[in-house]
């Protein structure tokens, strides 16, 4: 019996096209429906607020309604997503030494429903085929809505300016990255709903000008190469990323590339992150080992004052300190593993959601998209993670106890 087949498709069933709507309503609450307001009003809880309160709750009731959260919770457990979502855990936990008990449980229960929302959605697909459109379809809509902001303050500018980012940027150069993974993995007639979401990825890239995102981007690509041991295109980049730097920060060709419109100021602090990140690490020193609760740190820090650490280590470690890094680095871990070994077995989005993934991950160093609150390009992140366990691992795992990745499910006849 093939595992694929342990969560029946449900024909006929709305509850996916109403997971998929509350996880879209949500990367647009934060997106074109984002208001400004005073650091000292983030825990107002205004008519925006109650929006995003009610579509976390109601996510919450279509979980339980939909009777698969058991089942779909099966197939992630033994995964890197069931690390992840122990992580998440911890982080409600943190409720119980944060500053602001309120704030870090419902940021914790917005993550995990959002998460587990993703993952429940996507296993009533019934092929991988199926999935892989869904998921390319939902990262695309939601590049989209991150586009909105910039319309929304900016209308549609004919100035690059104006559409710079450090948001939708991420989700496009996962989007590219899938799609040039898949293209290196050779393994089958790429299909054309990867062809326009690549294409669509690597325009919002370009549009994005973020060099966070565009290094991410490259990491990925160089990702997929050393899976597929394209050994040209891996020192080819390499050569790259050395000439970048040999040649200093102001002046050359492929600086301009990869820090469009950057100082020599800008680039050697990474647009003032670095001096952010020193003055995190002194408010890391005050609760290393089990931080000072989810999502609250950057925002309440006597030194700096952001909605975000803008590093996802500092993320991790300032919510929940050394306990939660060392779930997040055992999550990272097994997710390395599992993809080496689906990569190894040539399964079909392996390569690209690995790609994509590890986009993601780097992208992570300078936009917490995993292990901070939820944002828009997390939608994408975990879409693809859930596209990776249900769909590349899990399904076609052959034995009942797999002892490269972890997973206990039924062997395949």
């Amino acid at each position: 019996m093939r595992n694929d087949r342990l969560i029946a498709p449900a024909p006929g069933s709305n509850i996916p096209a109403i997971l998929w709507l509350l996880i879209l309503a949500l990367a647009a609450r934060v997106t074109v429906f984002i208001r400004q307001r005073g650091g000292a009003e983030f825990t107002a809880i205004d008519t925006s607020a109650l929006v995003g309160i009610s579509v976390v709750a109601l996510s919450v009731v279509m979980l339980f309604v939909s009777g698969r959260l058991g089942q779909t919770w099966k197939r992630m457990a033994g995964a890197s997503a069931g690390l992840l979502v122990g992580y998440y855990a911890l982080c409600a936990v943190s409720a119980l030494w944060s500053p602001l008990p309120e704030y870090s449980f419902f940021r914790s229960v917005e993550t995990l429903s959002q998460l587990l929302a993703v993952f429940v959605a996507l296993s009533y697909c019934s092929s991988f085929e199926q999935a892989e459109r869904r998921v390319l379809l939902i990262a695309v809509l939601t590049m989209l809505l991150g586009m909105g902001v910039n319309v929304k303050f900016y209308g549609f500018s004919l100035s690059l300016a104006d559409w710079h980012t450090n948001s939708y940027s991420a989700s496009a150069a996962m989007i590219a990255c899938y799609a040039v993974g898949e293209y290196m993995s050779g393994g089958r007639k790429l299909p054309g709903a990867v062809k326009w979401a690549g294409v669509a990825g690597v325009l919002g890239l370009a549009l994005g000008t973020s060099s966070a995102s565009t290094i991410a981007a490259f990491a990925g690509f160089a990702l997929a190469a050393f899976l597929m041991k394209r050994w040209g295109m891996v020192f080819g980049g390499i050569a790259a990323a050395l000439l970048v730097v040999a040649l200093g920060l102001g002046g050359s060709f492929l600086t301009n590339i990869v820090f469009p419109g950057k100082t020599e100021g800008q680039i050697a602090t990474l647009h003032g992150r670095t001096q952010l990140w020193a003055a995190y690490a002194e408010d890391v020193k005050e609760s290393p080992l089990y931080g000072n609760g989810f999502g609250v740190s950057a925002r309440l820090s006597s030194f700096r004052y952001t909605t975000n650490p803008h590093n996802s280590v500092f993320s991790v470690l300032l919510g929940t300190g050394a306990a939660g890094l060392l779930l997040a680095v055992a999550a990272m871990l097994r997710l390395t593993r599992e993809t080496l070994h689906a990569t190894r077995w040539t399964r079909p989005g392996a390569v690209g959601a690995a790609a994509a993934m590890g986009a993601g991950i780097v992208n992570s160093m300078g936009l917490p998209i995993i292990g901070d609150i939820w944002m828009a390009p997390t939608v994408v992140l975990a879409s693809m993670l859930a596209l990776h366990v249900l769909f590349v691992v899990t399904p076609q795992t052959d034995l009942a106890h797999d002892p490269a990745i972890g997973l206990c499910c039924a062997a395949r006849s």
